[in-house]
């Protein structure tokens, strides 16, 4: 195109439009990710199985028929708690072992027989020629999530709040939440408890990047708006999401 032809965007003369039908800057193309922010954004655990899910008053039953099953019951915060509660509490709780062994989890007895009648039969289906319809190793290891997440776990494990923005939203606004809780794959989560990186990833500046570098489609466009969220250069706090927190 003629670079001598008027070009106007938003009814302000420019010299260029760019491919998302604004003005173009001095740079051109999409950001590219920066190691220092690797570590810090994350999805949450796939779960695979409404099997592993219960209310509130059971998981209290449970703990109070055995205070043992403390240990693997957890509140379970996903996107429409996120998006519809007040105090972005979750509405359910759901079983978590996490990465043990069926022998372990075996000693667990309620959590673990909810789970051998109501995910073991789904998780182990069969197709016509007698193959797991189901992707290894996820008939073998039906009492373990989809997805564990272990780097998440890892990352977390020193801080007692965490930041999580809702993938499925008509807004990208963070939330901070307690860190002990299993978060679902509806959910993006940061691990840092950091009020500077929490200003940031709140301000119109990084909504308006989160839309800018979105795609179209609304799901896709809050999952693909969350990973470039790491292309954003870190606050001068972002050290500590790392394990300390923040005036520590």
């Amino acid at each position: 195109m003629n670079d001598e032809l008027p070009r106007v965007a938003d009814d302000v003369s420019v010299r260029r439009i760019s491919t998302l039908l604004e003005a173009s800057g001095r740079v051109d193309g999409m950001p590219e990710r920066l190691a220092e922010n690797s570590g810090l954004a994350f999805i949450g655990c796939y779960v695979l199985g409404m099997g592993f899910v219960l209310e509130p008053e059971e998981a209290q039953e449970w703990i109070a028929a055995d205070a043992r099953n403390a240990e693997v019951l957890f509140p379970y915060l996903n996107g429409e708690d996120l998006n519809q509660r007040p105090d972005a509490s979750a509405s359910r709780w759901v079983i978590d072992f996490n990465d043990w062994s069926e022998e372990r989890a075996r000693a667990y007895s309620l959590p673990y027989y909810r789970l051998v009648e109501r995910v073991k039969p789904e998780r182990q289906r069969l197709k016509p020629d007698g193959e797991y319809a189901l992707r290894r190793p996820l008939p073998e290891r039906w009492w373990q999530y989809g997805e564990k997440r272990p780097a998440l776990r890892k990352a977390i494990a020193d801080l007692s709040e965490v930041l999580v923005i809702a993938l499925v939203s008509k807004t990208v606004m963070p939330m901070r939440v307690a860190s002990g809780q299993v978060f679902s794959h509806a959910l993006g989560v940061f691990a840092s408890d950091d009020y500077g990186v929490q200003a940031v990833l709140s301000s119109s500046l990084h909504q308006l990047w989160a839309i800018t570098y979105g795609s179209g489609m609304r799901e896709r466009s809050q999952v693909h708006a969350f990973r470039r969220l790491r292309d954003i250069p870190a606050s001068r706090h972002h050290d500590r999401h790392r394990g300390t927190r923040a005036g520590a």
